[in-house]
């Protein structure tokens, strides 16, 4: 899209063809919104696997039995995979989001700290 054809786009037309071709261009891969992308069938695994990881934390609370340990293990190797995948929508990159941040419990990293994550952000909203 060259700058005439914003010009005379409608505002939301020109937006939407603006984060697409931004998104494009930084590797992302728009996904229809029916389609199980690969973040977000990992996302559903992760919610089920918080479910177990509350129960298991409410039966031992100290988190020093094996359990605890192993769900901890099995729960911070799956945010890992949820973290290496690239995001094909703006879904995918919430989805990061609440497994990076356990729905709000946790910080992100800045800029600095994980260059990689803001990129991404940024080619989703073609900033």
């Amino acid at each position: 899209m060259n700058r005439r054809q914003i010009l005379t786009a409608t505002l939301p037309a020109a937006m939407a063809a603006a984060y697409v071709a931004g998104a494009q261009a930084a590797g992302a891969t728009p996904a229809p919104a029916e389609e199980v992308t690969p973040i977000m069938a990992l996302f559903r695994e992760w919610q089920g696997l918080r479910i177990e990881e509350e129960a298991i934390y409410a039966a031992s609370p100290t988190g020093e039995d094996e359990a605890t340990k192993a769900i901890s293990e099995r729960t911070h190797q799956l945010e890992c995979r949820v973290m290496a995948e690239r995001c094909h929508d703006a879904r995918d990159f919430v989805a990061k989001m609440m497994v990076w941040t356990v729905f709000g419990l946790n910080t992100l990293p800045d800029e600095e700290a994980d260059p990689e994550l803001w990129a991404e952000a940024r080619a989703l909203v073609a900033a």
